[in-house]
């Protein structure tokens, strides 16, 4: 892309050059011969010029298609990773609710121990 804009660019100072100098000879009276030879040649930098431009045009748009294309599989891919570190948390989330109940367990389990000791056991 950045080439082609450059070869757009020169292009169109070649253009513009062109046509002052053709726009130059007429003002100046020069002979016709020279008036039809910057003529041909500004028509020649008017064609290489459109031409230019249709090749930018497809390049431009064959450029913003890749990034369209590269753009999408870049989000699918952190929507990708999003859910699989959603289900990770989610997981934890589990581990530590599971913790929790099997510590109150414990601990239930140890107080009503407590309670059935009877002093003669200690």
């Amino acid at each position: 892309v950045h080439s082609m804009t450059h070869l757009l660019q020169k292009s169109k100072e070649c253009y513009y050059n062109k046509y002052v100098e053709y726009e130059r000879l007429k003002k100046e009276g020069a002979n016709q011969k020279e008036i039809d030879k910057a003529e041909i040649k500004l028509k020649k930098a008017a064609e290489s010029f459109k031409s230019c431009v249709e090749k930018y045009n497809f390049v431009r748009v064959e450029f913003e298609q890749k990034m369209m294309e590269a753009s999408q599989k870049f989000q699918e891919i952190e929507e990708a990773h999003l859910r699989y570190m959603k289900g990770l948390i989610k997981s934890y989330s589990h581990s530590i609710e599971d913790t929790h109940v099997q510590v109150g367990q414990v601990y239930e389990e140890f107080k009503q121990n407590v309670e059935n000791i009877g002093i003669e056991n200690l």
